[in-house]
């Protein structure tokens, strides 16, 4: 009975197919003052983030809201 009812709702909803994409990265380097990388391994690890990921959501924000 429950693989009939299975059956019913994927009949109904198209399931989502899963398409993984690679975004193209590039590495680089940056110099900060001591305290600024404090701040932001701090702020990352609140965050629950990399230091990278943090710094990278961090410059797309600022690129979004330039004016």
């Amino acid at each position: 009975m429950i693989k009939n009812e299975y059956n019913v709702i994927m009949k109904k909803f198209k399931p989502i197919s899963f398409k993984p994409v690679k975004k193209e990265k590039m590495i680089t380097s940056i110099r900060l003052d001591s305290d600024m990388f404090e701040t932001l391994d701090k702020l990352s690890s609140e965050n629950n983030l990399s230091r990278n990921e943090f710094i990278v959501q961090c410059i797309k924000f600022a690129l979004d809201n330039m004016k």
